[in-house]
């Protein structure tokens, strides 16, 4: 059975808003547009308002307390719950409209998972470690490095986009994102009568946005969320979304609420007023790659791409009605993964789960590892500043890191068609260990070191150089080789050894 989060939307509030200031309603969930052409949360229970400043001037102190309303005919009224005036954020140019109050119910549910019914396997020139690197730099808006720019030069998947870019008259710097393990994704319903496409779910990143009236020029075989043919589809003209990276490679559209479902069965959990961002350009950039329909950010609220304010992301608004504010993510190597939410399943055979706290200023799930270990070498006390991707499909770690673990491996060295370290695939690779503040010491097999063949002797490695960036990255590499819980509610991320299906 599908749990639906929240009540319906009303005929009278889906008015066009004309209006700049925002208000927010209470004690209702649903996020809308009301009968005055405001966007704001909607209520069957209109007894308070909670009228949100102007978008463009919105800060902390600015936020006004609740405002009662009188209502006639009502003998037995609910106290309303207030949205305070702290719960407006001023982020950088963008403030946060906040996640609404709600009515305390909880679930847990899992989402696993499956093959790519569209999925072929891609030849090694379209889905190699090249790819792989550079579209972790263009993920965080990275400038390429010249022996990456060098290396794209020669790259002809990457010379046809340039190519295809100068016949329309854009400019654009960056090969596809084949980076991300395409072969398991994430199906996801959107909307009544349900469109389902397929995203992946990424720590990376904050909003939910999917190719929808995007030209067909700018797509290839994507499924595609049409809000024309869903009846609770809601479009908030106020509000845009724009991607943009460093190479000026762009995603950008319209934003709606509309209802969206995870999982099916007894596991589906349904948020009716989720904002969605639908793609009406992308770049080509970002087209090139045909078994994604775009990203389900589990992210921070900060990173929300959303104008003038930030949407709740999908998090924001399931977190209230989970058992605990947190997901656990388990991720396979050649296997289809699961996203717990709500809770760590009790039948996931895990050892020590160790935990340590988030930056809670960012907006990526930001830690520190104190130390690490190349197996059968000292202990390193050396700290990272580290980010928890599951949209990033290396692991990425400052130079001298690698430097010290290739050290270790046999005819290893530098390839610069690559960009990147490469060795013999008969080589054997050394476990790669790091440290968590509470003693925890996670392990990253040798063998997931090995990321692809480049060619017939030699394989690209699965840890790259971070250089760049400011910070390492723990993609896929590191969570197919551990459990990670994703703590909101206590502001932390966990990680625990687990049985290893390859």
């Amino acid at each position: 059975m599908t749990t639906v989060i929240n009540t319906q939307i009303t005929a009278t509030e889906t008015a066009i808003a004309t209006a700049t200031a925002t208000t927010i309603k209470a004690p209702a969930y649903r996020l809308g547009l009301q009968e005055n052409g405001q966007l704001g949360y909607l209520s069957e229970d209109a007894n308070a308002a909670i009228q949100l400043p102007d978008a463009r001037n919105a800060s902390p102190v600015d936020a006004p307390q609740p405002q009662r309303k009188r209502r006639r005919r009502r003998a037995h009224t609910a106290s309303p719950r207030s949205v305070s005036s702290n719960s407006i954020s001023d982020c950088g140019d963008s403030p946060i409209l906040p996640a609404p109050p709600a009515k305390r119910t909880t679930k847990k549910f899992t989402i696993r998972q499956v093959k790519n019914p569209r999925y072929k396997q891609r030849e090694a020139a379209q889905k190699n470690g090249l790819h792989a690197m550079a579209h972790a730099y263009v993920k965080f808006g990275v400038p390429l490095t010249p022996g990456l720019v060098k290396a794209l030069s020669g790259d002809e998947m990457y010379q046809n986009i340039t190519r295809s870019a100068n016949e329309r008259g854009s400019v654009e710097a960056a090969p596809p994102p084949g980076g991300i393990d395409h072969e398991y994704i994430s199906p996801v319903t959107i909307g009544n009568p349900p469109q389902t496409v397929y995203l992946g779910l990424d720590t990376g990143s904050a909003d939910l946005w999917t190719f929808s009236s995007t030209p067909p020029v700018q797509r290839s075989t994507h499924a595609i969320y049409q809000p024309a043919r869903s009846l609770t589809a809601l479009h908030i003209p106020t509000q845009s979304w724009r991607i943009l990276y460093g190479d000026r490679s762009t995603a950008e559209g319209r934003i709606y609420l509309d209802s969206v479902t995870l999982g099916d069965g007894v596991d589906a959990v349904t948020v009716p007023a989720q904002s969605i961002g639908a793609a009406t350009f992308v770049s080509s950039t970002f087209t090139q790659d045909p078994y994604l329909s775009g990203l389900l950010g589990l992210g921070m609220t900060k990173g929300s791409m959303a104008r003038p304010l930030k949407m709740p992301t999908f998090m924001d608004n399931l977190q209230p009605f989970l058992d605990e504010p947190l997901f656990t993510v388990d991720l396979k190597a050649k296997a289809p993964g699961a996203f717990h939410f709500g809770h760590i399943p009790d039948d996931l055979p895990l050892g020590e789960i160790g935990y340590t706290g988030i930056d809670p200023g960012s907006e990526y799930w930001k830690f520190q590892v104190p130390g690490y270990q190349v197996a059968g070498r000292a202990r390193r006390q050396n700290p990272l500043t580290v980010i928890a991707d599951t949209g990033t499909s290396l692991l990425l770690l400052p130079a001298e890191v690698v430097d010290e673990y290739y050290s270790n491996v046999r005819g290893s060295g530098y390839e610069g068609r690559f960009a990147g370290r490469v060795f013999p695939c008969d080589a054997e690779l050394p476990d790669w260990r790091f440290y968590l503040a509470g003693g925890y010491r996670g392990t990253v097999p040798g063998r997931y070191m090995n990321y692809n063949r480049v060619n017939a002797t030699h394989c690209f490695g699965g840890m790259q150089s971070s250089q760049g960036f400011g910070f390492s990255v723990f993609g896929d590499v590191v969570l197919k080789s551990q459990v990670a819980v994703f703590d909101l509610g206590r502001k932390r991320i966990g990680f625990s050894g687990k049985e290893l299906v390859s």
